[in-house]
């Protein structure tokens, strides 16, 4: 169901960037960007969409720290 999903969402993008610039390369581009922003699983996103390695480290910094405030919130209340 991924697969199919996300080759229909990346295919629409691709129509409405083909409408929108008029061209096959930004179409192309408009759906590649799509599919890298919205469809690829975490960790590899980060490094495809990243200007550098800090980058990289910043947004897998602050996933880890919202990942920890919030699995410690649920894992008191559950406790108690």
């Amino acid at each position: 169901m991924y697969v199919f999903g996300s080759a229909i969402l990346t295919s629409l993008n691709f129509l409405l960037g083909l409408v929108t610039t008029q061209s096959f390369n930004g179409a192309v581009t408009v759906a590649i960007d799509y599919y890298v922003a919205k469809l690829t699983p975490f960790p590899l996103n980060e490094f495809l969409t990243a200007n550098g390695f800090s980058d990289v480290a910043l947004n897998v910094l602050v996933a880890l720290v919202i990942g920890v405030v919030v699995a410690s919130y649920k894992y008191r209340e559950n406790r108690y």
